[in-house]
């Protein structure tokens, strides 16, 4: 029996948690608040699934091949405290930082970065020939 290419993995909806997980989160559509919790306690929630699923609303990846760059983000040389404040925001991948622009960082979403940490992560990728989302 041949394996169904159409599943979790191959979508482009699909974010996986860890680099070396089978899970991860469909981003089809936003976070749902659980009604058992109620609004208050609920931090709204993407579905998880394994990664060999499959649904009736895949897509294909159409992500440029540089944004599914899985390499750790230690591969930049970034300093200490803002590699550590990048996985504090669960930003692990190269890929995942290239498609956070300025506009993510300039907003206050990743405690500890500031003008001077977002030179140090743009002077980084430049040096393996990537930039920002946007840049």
């Amino acid at each position: 029996m041949n394996e169904r290419q159409e599943r979790c993995e191959t979508c482009r909806w699909w974010h996986r948690l860890q680099l070396d997980d089978e899970e991860g989160d469909c981003r089809r559509y936003p976070p749902s608040i659980n009604p058992a919790m109620g609004e208050e306690e609920s931090p709204g929630l993407f579905p998880l699934t394994e990664s060999s699923l499959w649904c009736g609303e895949w897509k294909p990846l159409s992500l440029p091949v540089v944004e599914r760059d899985t390499r750790p983000l230690t591969v930049l040389n970034l300093p200490v405290h803002v590699q550590n404040a990048l996985e504090r925001a669960d930003i692990l991948t190269v890929g995942f930082l290239v498609q956070c622009s300025k506009l993510f960082f300039t907003d206050g979403n990743v405690s500890g970065i500031g003008p001077k940490s977002l030179r140090d992560i743009r002077s980084c990728l430049a040096a393996i020939g990537l930039k920002l989302k946007g840049d």
